[in-house]
């Protein structure tokens, strides 16, 4: 079934289709294509576009908001200025007066957002977030799990636990 004529006709075919010019320049760019839109998105993945990131976060009680500052304020973000975060005590009731104050700031993006933490969220884990953005997703990372420590750290202040 395989002769000389069958065999000529399939080296011919192959060089024809295996040496153009189109499947040399195509096997040569696609993947050079394929690592540079993935290098791309991974760009804009990492792209952190958070500078001058200006926080609020209140407390009801004094004591969490010195835990707050002290544990915050270690962070590198933090010192190198990213991030600026000023604290404050004011109880649940007048929350809502000091919200409507600074709604314009937020709306204008003087303020980033407001986070409280109410005395509940020791027990709970519950803050809130006030922000023109509320799902802003590099702020919860970078805050959420300090947030968490202070919180839990707070809880056991008090309590009588082995080592």
């Amino acid at each position: 079934m395989f002769n000389y004529r069958v065999l000529g006709i399939l080296k011919r075919e192959l060089r024809e289709k295996l040496l153009s010019k189109t499947f040399i320049i195509m096997t040569i760019t696609l993947p050079v294509i394929m690592f540079v839109a993935i290098g791309f998105q991974t760009l804009i993945m990492s792209y952190e576009g958070d500078e001058n990131t200006n926080i609020e976060i209140i407390t009801e009680s004094p004591q969490l908001t010195n835990s707050f500052e002290k544990e915050l304020s270690q962070l590198a973000f933090i010192k190198n200025g990213y991030y600026k975060l000023s604290y404050n005590t004011i109880p649940k009731e007048s929350l809502k007066e000091y919200i409507d104050k600074k709604r314009t700031d937020i709306v204008d993006e003087k303020l980033t957002g407001i986070v409280f933490v109410p005395n509940s969220a020791l027990k709970d884990k519950k803050i809130e977030y006030y922000a023109k953005t509320p799902k802003n997703i590099t702020v919860t990372q970078k805050l959420g799990r300090h947030i968490n420590k202070v919180l839990v750290s707070n809880y056991f202040i008090g309590k009588e636990l082995s080592k």
